[in-house]
């Protein structure tokens, strides 16, 4: 398992123990940095494990985000622990990013325009339920996906790997 699925199970089993959590108060219990859990919620979050609310208002400034796992992901976190065990959730989640990957090869097809590829890109997320868009700036050229109130990391690495291929 890599380093990257040991860190989403860990975060996964820490969501169910103590949900809702903000991402400072998941890396303090893991001992890891606020950015490395950071990026893994919004993997997960991409993938439909988690979701991101606002907490209640502490103070001047934004409310916390604070994270939990959907039921989705609690339901499947018990049926694949239960099925094929603990590395069951990272092949799961690792053959669903290879799904994704070659169905938007497939719709980019052999379009060679960056701005094409990235239009293909965020039509394809669109269709998906995210909030795609490709922006072109003064010739720079910026591929974002979302949903409302929640970034992808996931998404953006997807869209760099589509763009690069």
């Amino acid at each position: 398992m890599t380093f990257a699925g040991q860190a989403a199970r860990r975060i996964i089993d820490q969501l169910k123990r103590h949900s809702p959590a903000t991402s400072p108060r998941v890396a303090e219990n893991l001992g890891v940095s606020r950015q490395a859990v950071a990026a893994q919620l919004h993997d997960l979050g991409s993938r439909g494990l988690v979701v991101a609310r606002a907490g209640a208002p502490r103070g001047r400034g934004r409310p916390p985000t604070e994270w939990s796992l959907t039921d989705l992901a609690i339901e499947l976190s018990d049926a694949i622990r239960t099925s094929v065990g603990g590395e069951g959730l990272e092949k799961v989640l690792a053959d669903r990013d290879c799904g994704q990957l070659l169905d938007i090869r497939k719709r980019i097809g052999n379009r060679t325009d960056p701005a094409a590829r990235a239009r293909v890109l965020a039509e394809h997320r669109t269709a998906q339920g995210y909030m795609a868009e490709v922006v072109e700036d003064g010739g720079t050229l910026t591929s974002r996906s979302a949903q409302p109130a929640q970034s992808h990391s996931h998404s953006d690495r997807l869209s760099r790997a589509h763009m690069a291929a």
